[in-house]
């Protein structure tokens, strides 16, 4: 069930409703929904500033909004101790910089703090408050946007490089492949190796046909059609797709199906074995990131949570089995545990190294942040995001996912809208958009 504002964006989503307004909807004059539902097991409300950008992101559960799962809120202006965040705010005496400055977390009580350079790039994502342990990120990169180094304590990527105090931790060739760490591609610029795997192969086509996990058996991967968007199989799994997105996918011991809204955006999974049927209800922050899953009852059974580049830090709840088996996790993409890359429509991502395992097949020459076809994002991770795996798009609406099916670029924007970053292939809008990729 779905609510709206009055501009038509939508601000709430309830699960398993159940008393007023649960099986019938109630509306307003223009066509708004007036009437939450009495219960539900999982609530999410998002909170839009005057420019329709997301500013909160809220999950609560089991029929009550004081039963938080998640609590996170974005500001687009710079942290000042003892200040709420401002409005939205531009012009000379605006503080907004129109990307995520800070995060501030509802429910553990921490604040993140994020630091970009000249060129907008994520340099610093540092974490304090609250009651989990301060964390902090720090990445720098090269004259390409490759990444050269990272770390988990402060760094001052000015002193980052060879001859320099700091040596880089990764070093890339003249056409940006990765020459440290045993690196290897093929005369087509995939990436063969290195970990987590310690060889891919490719066919003709350039599609990834095989993986070899470090010490496992090569796993083989099939696809409809000449690109990789449409999976068919990967290692007994096979997988079923439709416009929005993969819709089941199915194994020896069971059929699992994905609800998702018109947009494409995650909302339920639901699983089918001998023993019975089991449904969850995803719940996520402003970046897709699938944060939880919640029983039919409005229980938690599974949390996550992420780096900024997509490294999974920590994974809680009762319900063990299905936090190993969800493979939907940072940025909604699809993550392959057994050789842990993720699948974002036309490529795969190393969330390790930041940067994707094959060139972008769309050179963006109008734009210098994706002018590095292997760069995930433009270096910017906390802002914007790849579901296609073709083109960075700025995460400032509800949460999204997009999806793109063979020869045809369907982009899924989410109630607030998406803005597109250096994509020359693509209309953007309100709802679902196709049109031809040359």
């Amino acid at each position: 069930m779905f609510a709206y504002n009055a501009d038509h964006k939508r601000t709430d989503t309830w699960h398993n409703t159940t008393g007023t307004n649960g099986a019938a909807a109630t509306y307003d004059a223009t066509g708004n929904t007036l009437l939450a539902p009495a219960g539900f097991a999982a609530h999410t409300r998002s909170t839009l500033d005057r420019g329709n950008r997301l500013t909160e992101v809220k999950t609560t559960r089991a029929s009550s909004d004081s039963t938080v799962a998640a609590d996170i809120s974005y500001c687009y202006s710079p942290l000042v101790a003892g200040q709420l965040c401002p409005p939205s705010s531009t012009g000379p005496t605006g503080t907004d910089t129109d990307k995520r400055q800070y995060t501030a977390d509802g429910v553990t009580g921490a604040t993140t703090v994020n630091s970009y350079d000249t060129s907008g790039r994520l340099t610093r994502a540092a974490s304090t408050g609250g009651s989990v342990p301060p964390k902090t990120y720090s990445y720098c990169y090269d004259a390409d946007g490759n990444r050269s180094y990272e770390a988990t304590t402060a760094a001052d990527c000015t002193q980052v490089g060879a001859g320099k105090p700091i040596p880089p931790t990764h070093t890339y060739n003249s056409v940006n492949q990765l020459s440290s760490g045993g690196a290897g591609y093929d005369t087509d610029g995939n990436q063969t190796a290195p970990a987590p795997l310690t060889a891919g192969s490719y066919n003709t086509a350039d599609q990834s046909v095989s993986f070899t996990p470090a010490g496992k058996n090569p796993i083989a991967a099939s696809y409809a059609g000449q690109g990789q968007t449409a999976r068919l199989t990967l290692d007994g799994t096979s997988f079923a797709n439709g416009l929005p997105g993969l819709t089941s996918e199915t194994t020896s011991s069971a059929n699992t199906y994905y609800e998702r809204d018109p947009s494409g955006t995650l909302l339920a999974r639901r699983t089918v074995t001998a023993a019975g049927t089991n449904q969850y209800y995803y719940y996520l922050d402003g970046l897709g990131s699938v944060l939880g899953l919640i029983n039919k009852s409005g229980g938690v059974a599974v949390t996550y949570t992420y780096d900024p580049y997509g490294n999974t830090t920590s994974t809680g709840g009762p319900n063990t089995t299905l936090a190993a088996t969800n493979a939907f996790r940072y940025a909604s993409g699809y993550l392959d545990t057994a050789t842990g890359l993720y699948k974002y429509g036309a490529r795969y991502y190393q969330p390790t190294l930041g940067r994707w395992t094959q060139q972008d097949t769309l050179n963006i020459i109008g734009d210098p942040a994706n002018g590095n076809r292997y760069t995930y994002t433009g270096d910017d991770p906390v802002n914007n995001v790849d579901p296609k795996g073709q083109f960075s798009l700025q995460a400032f609406g509800l949460a999204l996912v997009a999806y793109a099916l063979e020869g045809t670029c369907v982009i899924a924007v989410s109630e607030a809208g998406l803005n597109p970053v250096g994509d020359v292939g693509c209309a953007v809008g309100i709802l679902i958009f196709s049109t031809a990729v040359g």
